[in-house]
């Protein structure tokens, strides 16, 4: 058995480092009996050493792309990823991403927020959400057999969201008072400071919270477009992970995402390159106990 590290590189600068264990193929003088491995289903040699399931992946004719991996325990996972978050924001609509997520389950053409609720509840669905600077995530915690039911769910919130005025209008004053709470949230602050000084001048020094000044006149309309013109089916994935067939995944995401368009209302988006500046901000405050202290370092990219 020997140990390597593998470095994940993000566009952001961040870098997480795994630890993996491979195995060697050979073993003297070892006989390994193979008759119940899962590679004799369909995983390779090397995904069963690995105790890995192959991850299946699909593309619809729109663009929209379809990732799973079969799991053994007897629960699922499901969401849909978007490539959109506050670096595809400009300085005026920084907040637009982070705030859609918060109203996306506040009521649907189809349903209310109570029907939203109420079916969550019956079938035991777990939901969350996040909003990052270059991704949205939301995802269903279920069983197997309720997948249909929570992909059905998660395809209404995001592509049939209300957008009450009214909602809206409440939640401003929730992210109004968020924004505040997040400045005692020292570490949220420090890794703001990093992506401020770190990409300084180019959209990944944005906050996702945005600033009070955007959220304060934040409409209906703002939400519209970024909506319309971010979530393409291009940048859509819908993933899971459990009990269950990659094809029953595909027709669902045809059921309900193969509507979705994959082109723009104005020009296509281009992302400009974030460029790293080496630099440093320091925040001091001698009330505080602690020091909260973040590096960032500029390597090479995964690809």
């Amino acid at each position: 058995m020997h140990i390597f590290f593998r470095f994940r590189h993000t566009a952001s600068g961040l870098y997480k480092r795994r630890l993996h264990y491979t195995l060697q193929e050979r073993f003297a003088g070892t006989a390994i009996h193979l008759a119940n491995c899962s590679f004799l289903n369909g995983d390779s040699y090397a995904q069963t050493l690995l105790n890995q399931h192959e991850t299946k992946v699909t593309e619809l004719d729109n663009g929209f792309k379809v990732a799973s991996e079969y799991s053994d325990p007897p629960s699922a996972t499901v969401g849909l990823w978007i490539d959109a978050g506050s670096r595809y924001e400009t300085p005026a609509t920084n907040g637009v991403a982070n705030f859609f997520e918060h109203i996306a389950f506040k009521g649907t053409n189809n349903r209310t927020q109570k029907d939203l609720e109420n079916e969550v509840t019956n079938i035991g669905t777990q939901i969350h959400s996040h909003t990052d600077r270059e991704e949205t995530a939301f995802y269903a915690r279920c069983l197997p057999k309720d997948i249909n039911k929570a992909v059905d769910i998660l395809a209404d919130a995001i592509n049939n969201t209300k957008l009450d005025e009214h909602q809206i209008e409440e939640e401003i004053s929730v992210i109004l008072k968020k924004l505040t709470e997040s400045e005692s949230d020292l570490r949220l602050v420090t890794f703001d400071y990093l992506h401020l000084t770190a990409y300084q001048g180019t959209p990944l020094s944005q906050s996702v919270l945005g600033p009070t000044e955007n959220i304060k006149k934040i409409t209906k309309e703002d939400i519209k477009y970024y909506v319309r013109n971010n979530f393409v089916a291009p940048r859509m994935t819908l993933v899971g992970c459990g009990d269950f067939k990659h094809d029953e995944l595909v027709k669902l995401a045809e059921k309900y995402f193969s509507s979705v368009p994959n082109t723009y209302t104005s020009e296509i988006p281009v992302l400009k390159p974030c460029r790293y500046t080496g630099s440093e901000i320091r925040d001091r405050d001698d009330w505080l106990p602690f020091s909260h202290v973040a590096i960032a370092i500029d390597t090479s990219g995964h690809n």
